[in-house]
């Protein structure tokens, strides 16, 4: 799984095909699910939708919409079959983009009146272009977690908003069992258990990583036989130059680099 801010925004391979070879990559890793991050709106909504077509696994965020069509960009949430148990996954997208070579096209219009078919948002979002809001997390989270609620037996966040704020986030909305965290804040591979709500958080990757992409967080969750999260551990592997590269992805790299 994957928190966003993934498939664009350092320079390279991923701007040069506007994220176009990272999709393909986490195709062939066969990734689970993922949440649009800040770095993915810079690519707009248009390249944002053929990405998201290209993916063969669910690209999430319950707080990203689009006016112009009075509906979100993509999928809020998705529930996933794991050894048997119904895994919800929900996506939440942060607000500022960090550090981005076309930062001149984001905006700030606070105050803005949310889409009527949102009440609940009014006053509550920022405008990222001409065609893109982002809405509130906290009341993306709260309209779509009862709904994951009535057929998984866990729930995830996939989250970029940052540790902080992902933390502050489980207070407000209560009933997540495992937050995968994006965004500002210190890594924690370990997960962190927060106090009073029963939400374990980890975050395996942070903003402004020297080495982005290089650390894989696997974090392991341990349920009892009536659907309770009990344990939640993790480990970290460093992908070091002594792990051996896929033939598949060394071959993607070339035509990528080919074109």
């Amino acid at each position: 799984m994957d928190a966003g801010n993934s498939w664009w925004g350092a320079p390279g391979l991923a701007e040069k095909s506007q994220g176009a070879i990272v999709v393909e990559a986490m195709n062939l890793m066969a990734y689970d699910a993922m949440a649009l991050g800040p770095a993915e709106l810079a690519l707009g909504a248009p390249v944002l939708r053929q990405r998201i077509a290209g993916a063969s696994f669910p690209v999430l965020s319950a707080n990203v919409f689009v006016p112009s069509r009075r509906e979100l960009l993509a999928q809020p949430y998705t529930v996933l079959t794991v050894r048997g148990r119904s895994v919800g996954v929900i996506g939440l997208t942060g607000g500022e983009p960090v550090s981005l070579p076309v930062q001149e096209r984001f905006r700030k219009a606070g105050g803005q009146a949310a889409p009527t078919e949102f009440p609940a948002y009014r006053s509550a979002c920022r405008w990222v272009d001409d065609d893109l809001v982002v809405l509130d997390p906290a009341h993306a989270l709260a309209r779509y977690l009862p709904r994951v609620q009535e057929t998984a037996d866990i729930i995830i966040l996939l989250s970029n908003l940052g540790s902080e704020a992902n933390a502050r986030l489980a207070e407000q909305v209560p009933g997540i069992d495992v937050i995968i965290s994006a965004g500002p804040g210190d890594l924690l591979t370990q997960p962190w258990l927060g106090p009073g709500q029963g939400t374990f958080l980890c975050q395996g990757g942070a903003s402004g990583q020297e080495h982005p992409g290089e650390l894989l967080a696997e974090v392991f969750v341990q349920m009892d036989s009536a659907g309770r999260v009990t344990q939640c551990f993790g480990a970290e592997t460093v992908l070091m130059p002594g792990v051996r590269n896929a033939p598949e992805i060394i071959e993607l790299v070339r035509k990528y680099r080919a074109q």
